[in-house]
């Protein structure tokens, strides 16, 4: 996990970014006609898509490590699964200021390359992780981490 920690303080640090985003688009609502709605849904896509693909990005890391590729593979498939998320999220916010409703644009165009770029990154952790370090998915190991009555309550 160390080998990714620069990967995981990059996503932690843009995550209260995501925060800032939600405040600042409450208060462009509250002010009135400020945006059109257009662009008040563009904004909402791209502050939600970001905000969950960047969670999403912390497991990915976790379960990267978890795989027996080499640190340089690991980290070579970090570099574009955060550039994949800044374009998937960042895609939807460009037409707020360059396109029109209803029209293709810049940034639809880049929210397609970032979600194909997302989408092999997937296919290929999906590969990776066929082959792990350690196999911990058994039903024992589990019972370990729950109390007794809890376990056998939903067994």
């Amino acid at each position: 996990m160390i080998n990714l920690r620069i990967w995981i303080i990059a996503s932690s640090i843009a995550l209260p970014t995501v925060m800032f985003g939600g405040f600042s688009l409450l208060r462009l609502i509250n002010r009135g006609n400020i945006l059109r709605p257009f662009q008040v849904n563009c904004f909402r896509a791209g502050h939600a898509h970001r905000g969950v693909l960047l969670l999403m990005s912390l497991l990915y890391y976790n379960f990267l490590d978890q795989t027996t590729l080499s640190v340089s593979i690991k980290l070579l498939a970090s570099a574009p699964l955060f550039a994949g998320i800044l374009a998937q999220s960042g895609g939807f916010f460009l037409p707020m200021f360059l396109g029109q409703e209803n029209r293709l644009s810049a940034g639809t165009r880049l929210t397609i390359a970032g979600a194909g770029l997302l989408a092999a990154l997937s296919c290929s952790y999906t590969v990776s992780s066929c082959d792990r370090k350690e196999q911990s998915n058994s039903i024992m190991e589990w019972r370990k981490l729950w109390p007794k009555r809890l376990f056998d309550r939903y067994t």
